[in-house]
């Protein structure tokens, strides 16, 4: 057993070893249940995995005469992320260019999210055989719209319900039923007053044969509901709880996503809760597909979008120097070239304010179910209740588009391509990624030893992680929290530039570098 650990430890080693410039070598750790003892080439997991049957049945993302397989019952889970080195001519435009692709600092890269598509509310049984691959803007885009718009989502269903849920109807409401309570209780204690002044004029000898009797009565009551309770000692068992597509809106939930706010009740100053994520959501559809920064290096214009963490287990905001934000540059940092004031329009901080609906998105299952409510007041009609699961517009986006099932790519290995004499040194995965499942095919090719390009320690990085390089619970480099009333997030708005500038000092701190005898996390293993 010792001898097949060192084993598996000199080889990830090697690998580590034989990593290009600027790139890591990860080895992909199978996710059974976030089980780290499942890791790919372990002889007891793949013998395992062999003789194993999926709780999942392989399935085509569109059946026959194109209907897509899924339906809302479904839900995504992120897996892995992926990146695939590409090959462009900007690289070699230039001397200096050049030498920063040579070192490592500059690199032609595309990410790819590997996903789970699964039945339970959490996707904690994730299986091997229910992995699809996307690009990562598109998940990135829908999965993480998805998060800031459920809100302004559930709004969307409330005001429907408006008159119902209207706060002032609920507020009167409260105030008559606690008046009848009043008048309730008054009523009980004067009758009850009532009744003591008759008991005290009735006779004493009376009152002791009255209560004499009562006891007698109250004692055989006692008894025979001890005999029928021995008698009952079965019951039947509970009926088990049908998941409902069409639920009773939730009038406290409205009100406490400020869905019934209006405009004219706040300060010019202070935007409601839907305004900003609406106005975030944006945002983070504009990163997805490679946002300006208004900045240039050398001359050349800078973007900003996501690529994959140098252990492929969330994403984080880089630079890159085409409009495609293809070609990544660890010589720049977002948090050095961003600006808060997003070029001086509204003064709204995005990047802190997106973080989370960012990382939730890499973290948490995502619904594909297409909610419905109806009224609170109405009960819900067993037939739409238990009809076609319905499924949302963000999973259609994502299961619907250009997508492959990461376990059964069909497309040959293109042969890396030759380059000129003088550049022959750069090696990459694949120089054309426009189809799919060659990527697919390329990425299944590597067998789980991945290579990253993202540099945290010049690039900086929004995660805190532990001594392992496990992410830690919050994932988060901030303490901010996002549940905020109209109010504080005036205030936020209004102090963003103060506070963006002390954040992006504090997240862009080295990490200190490790002692060579300290255990290191690549991707999911322990090397």
């Amino acid at each position: 057993m010792v001898k097949s650990v060192l084993v598996i430890v000199a080889s990830a080693l090697a690998a580590v070893v034989a990593a290009p410039p600027g790139g890591v070598a990860v080895h992909k750790t199978i996710k059974l249940n976030n089980n780290s003892k499942f890791q790919h080439g372990d002889r007891s997991t793949v013998m395992m995995l062999e003789n194993a049957h999926s709780y999942f049945t392989n399935r085509r993302l569109q059946e026959e005469g194109g209907d897509m397989a899924f339906d809302g019952s479904y839900n995504l889970k992120f897996s892995q992320c992926v990146d695939v080195k590409t090959y462009d001519e900007l690289l070699f435009d230039g001397e200096d260019i050049v030498e920063d692709v040579r070192v490592g600092n500059v690199a032609a890269v595309k990410s790819y999210v590997i996903f789970h598509v699964c039945q339970s509310a959490t996707c904690d049984y994730d299986a091997v055989d229910d992995l699809y691959m996307i690009d990562l803007p598109t998940y990135l885009k829908e999965v993480a719209q998805y998060h800031a718009n459920k809100k302004n989502d559930y709004c969307a269903q409330c005001e429907m319900f408006a008159d119902t849920c209207n706060t002032a109807a609920v507020e009167e409401e409260e105030v008559e039923k606690e008046e009848e309570e009043e008048d309730e209780a008054a009523d009980e204690e004067e009758q009850v007053a009532d009744e003591e002044m008759a008991e005290v004029e009735d006779d004493e000898q009376q009152e002791q044969e009255n209560n004499a009797e009562q006891a007698n009565e109250d004692l055989q009551e006692d008894q025979a509901d001890d005999v029928q309770d021995e008698g009952n000692v079965e019951s039947e068992p509970a009926e088990g709880k049908k998941r409902e597509l069409k639920q009773a809106i939730d009038c406290a939930q409205c009100s406490s996503y400020e869905c019934f706010v209006e405009d004219a009740d706040l300060d010019d100053t202070i935007r409601t809760r839907g305004e900003l994520d609406d106005l975030v959501s944006e945002w983070i559809a504009e990163l997805a597909a490679c946002k300006e920064t208004g900045v240039q290096w050398n001359g050349i214009d800078l973007y900003m979008s996501a690529m994959c963490t140098p252990y492929g287990d969330g994403v984080e905001l880089a630079v890159f120097l085409d409009d495609a934000c293809t070609i990544y540059t660890a010589g720049e940092s977002v948090y050095n070239i961003w600006d808060p004031n997003n070029d001086n329009v509204d003064g709204i901080n995005y990047l802190t304010y997106a973080e989370e609906f960012i990382k939730s998105a890499f973290r948490e299952a995502t619904s594909c179910l297409l909610e419905e409510y109806v009224d609170p007041n109405e009960a819900v009609d067993e037939e739409d209740a238990e009809g076609v699961y319905q499924m949302n517009d963000y999973c259609k986006a994502v299961l619907g588009g250009d997508v492959a099932d990461f376990n059964n790519c069909e497309a040959d290995v293109a042969a890396q391509e030759d380059t000129d004499d003088q550049f022959n040194w750069y090696k990459y995965d694949l120089k054309d990624t426009d189809d799919i499942n060659q990527v697919c095919a390329t990425i299944n090719q590597k067998e789980g030893a991945y290579t990253y390009s993202y540099n945290a320690e010049s690039s900086g990085t929004w995660y805190e992680r532990d001594k392992n390089g496990q992410i830690t619970s919050d994932g988060s480099s901030s303490q901010f929290s996002l549940d905020l009333t109209p109010a504080i997030i005036g205030g936020i708005v209004a102090s963003g530039i103060i506070l963006v500038g002390a954040i992006a000092c504090f997240v862009i701190k080295s990490k200190k570098a490790r002692r060579a005898d300290e255990s290191v996390y690549k991707g999911g293993v322990m090397l």
